[in-house]
């Protein structure tokens, strides 16, 4: 409880203060990483992730409200909905998903996601990722099943330029920063997930050396390769940003996360978004302009006043890009009114049909 603490102290900020758009974000998503094993730290243990931290962040953000499982919060931050309520993305499962499947089947409609606006509006996209069910989203943006580009040039159905599912870190770090050069502008995600792979051998284990905090430490070292990279990137004159969440944290149970959602343990992640174009030392929930409030230890459900969740990471590479907002209007409980989607169901998408969400499984 004591390392919590620094999470809950907030610092007056306004809001983004960019000139013009950013040309190239990366967006990192790190499996199972608990925000306080960044706050267990030594000062030098982790230098890549404090320098992430020292932009505009937040370490008390939470995952979907319904689900600490990996495909469904995912899958938020890619259509920044959550899973379950009125307008929610309804992917629930977490296991390698079926053959043939779509998020558009578990939605009922067609499922637009961060790639469809940018790849639509000319930018690069990629997706790298360690865990092969996230072959769900490159099938579900692909020539076959992705909506027709009806913004400027038509750049095609197929809305992830470059997919890539490998168990080796090393690569996909290569790989994610050498797609970000592609074209002058891009848009790539990064999933990492070795911390996931050290809660669930060997517990969410907060203790020094732990094979946790030693987890955490290498996606640190993966991550100084990163900003190097993104320096290099900002020297040249591109435009460069990263953003940096989670899917859950994890420890409730020892080696677990999904049972007890409403535990801290497994629902409080960082959200940070670090930029060169950005002043450092910004709080998120006060730069946020009022979007969002401060949960405090809570993990508040989908009728209450909103945290900043990692859902919210797709929407502010968006913003940071001068891209639309795929939902005009941010989520909110259905008292607070429903979400239209800009983006109509594709009527040219074959196989979508109206159906219940599909069963939750699945726990890694």
């Amino acid at each position: 409880m004591l390392l919590l603490l620094p999470l809950l102290l907030p610092q007056a900020d306004g809001a983004w203060p960019l000139e013009r758009p950013l040309d190239r974000i990366l967006l990192v998503s790190v499996d199972g990483l608990r925000s306080d094993a960044l706050l267990a730290a030594r000062p030098e243990e982790l230098p890549a992730f404090r320098r992430i931290l020292a932009g505009t962040s937040t370490l008390n953000a939470r995952p979907d409200p319904d689900l600490t499982l990996t495909l469904p919060n995912h899958t938020g931050i890619l259509t920044t909905l959550p899973a379950l309520g009125p307008g929610g993305h309804g992917w629930t499962r977490n296991d390698e998903p079926p053959a043939g499947a779509t998020l558009h089947d578990g939605a009922g409609r067609y499922l637009p996601g961060i790639f469809d606006r940018a790849h639509d509006h000319g930018l690069a996209t990629g997706l790298f990722a360690g865990k092969s069910k996230f072959v769900l989203f490159d099938r579900s943006w692909d020539a076959e099943h992705g909506a027709a580009d009806r913004t400027g040039t038509d750049d095609g159905r197929d809305k992830i330029d470059e997919f890539l599912v490998d168990r080796d870190p090393e690569v996909l770090v290569e790989r994610a920063l050498a797609a970000l050069r592609r074209r002058p502008r891009a848009l790539v995600l990064l999933h990492l997930r070795q911390p996931d792979d050290a809660g669930h051998r060997d517990g969410w284990d907060l203790s020094d050396d732990s094979p946790y905090r030693r987890a955490v430490a290498a996606v640190d070292r993966l991550l100084g390769r990163v900003l190097a990279d993104l320096e290099e990137q900002a020297g040249e004159g591109r435009r460069v940003g990263l953003i940096l969440t989670a899917d859950h944290g994890g420890g409730a149970p020892f080696r677990g996360h999904s049972a007890r959602r409403e535990l801290w343990i497994n629902a409080v992640i960082p959200l940070a978004v670090w930029s060169p174009c950005l002043p450092e030392g910004r709080d998120l929930y006060r730069s946020g302009g009022g979007r969002w409030t401060e949960p405090g230890i809570r993990v508040p459900g989908r009728s209450e006043p909103p945290p900043a969740r990692n859902l919210d990471a797709g929407r502010i590479a968006l913003e940071l890009l001068g891209l639309p907002p795929i939902h005009p209007v941010a989520f909110r409980p259905r008292e607070s009114g429903t979400t239209e989607d800009p983006l109509p169901s594709n009527p040219e998408t074959p196989g979508v049909e109206r159906g219940p969400p599909s069963p939750g499984r699945g726990s890694t």
